[in-house]
């Protein structure tokens, strides 16, 4: 991804005065001028991400509104969620000149542990199922909703304290009465509390079919060591027609 080709803010300029760049040109970047990339990624998983600059400089990059840390020529290690990331360039120096940023194969730096829902603790209503047959093991939990009672919680382990990307698999299914040729799929929500601090929601697009799964990748920050997270879903009240 060319840098002369990003978004560009806060004073960030294209540059062609510097010849050892690949492409087009180069992004000069004061401190704090912001160079944004709109990266495909095929799917949820690790990815290696290089920004290459030329010469000395300093910046910090952002994926998705998630601080990362600052640039490695050796390239970072991130988490890109399938389909298209936001990922920033801060100058943090007095300048950066940019190149380009490079998006590559993960190394398997990143590790990741699977949790099944059906061995996580349920509660009221929600409840383990051996109904849909293409869930991971055939097994899946449902029934969470209509209220906090009705919940899923999940004992996880962090190597670190920080962020962490959280991939849920899901189905849904619903929709609203609809003509035959016409459906009308419904974005369901979730609540998510992390270690019993307020929950924030969580939207899940239609898979078609409650029997059809999809992957859903969620940052949470978690504790170094034990860490709880909490499914539950609390429907919106009816509106009667009043005013």
């Amino acid at each position: 991804y060319e840098a002369a080709y990003a978004g560009l803010g806060a004073g960030a300029r294209v540059t062609y005065e510097h010849g050892g760049a690949r492409g087009p040109g180069a992004v000069l970047l004061p401190p704090g001028g912001t160079a944004t990339f709109w990266v495909h990624a095929a799917a949820d998983g690790e990815a290696l991400v290089t920004a290459d600059h030329i010469g000395p400089g300093e910046g910090r990059l952002t994926v998705n509104g998630v601080e990362v840390g600052g640039l490695d020529r050796d390239g970072i290690p991130l988490f890109l969620a399938g389909g298209i990331n936001k990922l920033t360039v801060t100058g943090t120096s007095e300048r950066l000149v940019l190149d380009r940023l490079c998006v590559g194969p993960g190394t398997g730096r990143l590790e990741t542990t699977v949790y099944p829902a059906e061995e996580g603790t349920v509660t009221g209503e929600a409840k383990v199922t051996g109904a849909h047959t293409f869930a991971t093991g055939g097994k899946a939990v449902e029934g969470i909703g209509r209220g906090p009672d009705n919940a899923l919680t999940l004992t996880v382990t962090a190597a670190r304290t920080g962020r962490h990307a959280v991939t849920v698999r899901y189905s849904n299914g619903e929709q609203p009465p609809a003509t035959h040729y016409n459906p009308d799929p419904v974005c369901r929500h979730a609540d998510l509390s992390v270690n019993g601090a307020p929950a924030h929601r969580i939207l899940f697009p239609t898979t078609f079919h409650f029997n059809n799964f999809w992957d859903l990748a969620v940052p949470v920050t978690l504790n170094e060591g034990t860490n709880t997270l909490t499914f539950t879903a609390d429907e919106r009240p009816d509106f009667d027609g009043d005013t």
